[in-house]
């Protein structure tokens, strides 16, 4: 019987040190897989973040073509002055560039039209219409007094919708 209870409690040693062992090991292999299950999670999210964007890039992309269409960048100026040289010919007005400049992060422009007063202010009122963000600083209706109802009307804008260095 001594060699009975000797036995049991070698068993029961034994037994002990193998479930404190595999427990140990568990709570191991638990913090492993925690890490695993972290990083796993922060790669779903990154990827249901890209996901999201990339929705909404598709989703907004015609309003942003039509926003674009409002704005001027770095080198398509030429386009800008064609724009303008081109309300000329419903105004009935012709058309000078007198200058054409940057000025920080807006484009300026100065303009001479000849014409009647009519046509001049029609002009003028083209200008105003145009779908970009312009700034008429200034305004100047004068009247030749060599020709027979000529007028001279010279403009002063500043294009605001202009990106310089757009990040594309």
């Amino acid at each position: 019987m001594k060699r009975l209870i000797i036995f049991l409690c070698v068993a029961n040693v034994v037994s002990i040190g193998l479930w404190v062992t595999l427990f140990l090991y568990a709570r191991n292999m638990a913090g492993a897989l925690q890490e695993h299950y972290i990083a796993l999670a922060e790669e779903t999210d990154k990827e249901a973040y890209a996901t999201s964007i990339s929705r909404d890039l598709r989703d907004t992309k015609e309003i942003r073509d039509q926003i674009e269409r409002f704005i001027i960048r770095a080198g398509e100026e030429a386009f800008f002055l064609e724009k303008i040289e081109s309300l000329a010919g419903p105004a009935g007005v012709s058309v000078r560039i007198l200058s054409f400049e940057k000025k920080g992060d807006k484009l300026h422009l100065s303009i001479e039209s000849q014409g009647t007063f009519a046509t001049n202010y029609h002009f003028l009122s083209l200008l105003e219409t145009i779908p970009y963000q312009v700034k008429i600083s200034k305004s100047l209706f004068t009247r030749e007094e060599t020709s027979d109802g000529n007028w001279k009307g010279r403009y002063e804008l500043d294009l605001l919708s202009y990106l310089d260095n757009p990040k594309k």
